[in-house]
């Protein structure tokens, strides 16, 4: 089921927006071609902020990000909340703006999550990210949203706060990485929790290879237990 099919959804959705991109950021000469990026990747499981978002998962995305000022992106991955469910699709729109000084960079951006064919997801929901990051080494940002919902839960605002950070291993294609989060959803489930994971990356060409273990905090186990997630994840990315 997650083959062929999750594939094709995947295709139908970029077929959807790519156009629209493309009109919107395309017809300016001054967005250079390298300032495009595709990519394709696969996954044993996927997790978003410690929660399920199913296993195996293919993904597409297309980015443009131009060195300072505007950027965006779209990405559509397959989802299945609940394991017997249909496969379906999360697509995330990003639209912001970039700001670098020296080794300092800063990122102001707006996000539409668009849930397809997921049980147990609500449509849609939209966040506002800030981020700050030094040298590409650690990274903090902060999220609101104002429109998030669980299943029954009553729609509301939801916060999130995550702090990142990469270690290049010198010489050599690894890089450790480890994160770690907060997502505070009071209004819809009752608690705040925690999530992070840690990690190794291994680069070779356009093609990266990761291997993480996710977690999340007891409260969100008990709390929906058949979702927090407490695994390893597998992905290989392949960009171009």
């Amino acid at each position: 089921m997650t083959g062929h099919k999750g594939l094709r959804q995947i295709l139908n959705v970029l077929l959807r927006t790519g156009p629209i991109a493309f009109a919107i950021l395309g017809n300016d000469s001054a967005h250079a071609a390298s300032d495009w990026q595709f990519s394709f990747s696969g996954a044993t499981a996927r997790s978003l902020r410690g929660l399920d978002l199913g296993a195996p998962s293919l993904s597409a995305a297309a980015e443009w990000y131009p060195v300072g000022g505007p950027f965006a992106a779209v990405s559509v991955t397959e989802a299945r909340i609940e394991h017997r469910g249909p496969v379906g699709t999360l697509t995330i729109g990003t639209f912001g703006y970039d700001w670098r000084q020296g080794a300092w960079r800063a990122d102001l951006m707006l996000e539409h999550y668009q849930f397809t064919h997921v049980a147990y997801a609500k449509p849609a929901y939209d966040e506002a990210q800030a981020v700050a990051s030094w040298r590409d080494l650690v990274s903090l940002s902060v999220g609101v949203s104002p429109n998030t919902q669980f299943g029954p839960s009553p729609k509301g605002y939801t916060f999130e706060y995550n702090l990142v950070g990469r270690l290049p291993i010198s010489y050599s294609a690894w890089t450790l990485h480890a994160g770690i989060g907060y997502f505070d959803a009071r209004t819809q489930l009752g608690i705040g929790y925690g999530y992070g994971n840690v990690g190794v990356s291994y680069q070779y060409r356009s093609a990266q290879f990761d291997l993480s273990y996710v977690g999340s905090s007891h409260g969100i186990q008990a709390r929906l237990p058949d979702l927090a997630v407490n695994r390893l994840e597998a992905a290989a990315v392949l960009r171009f």
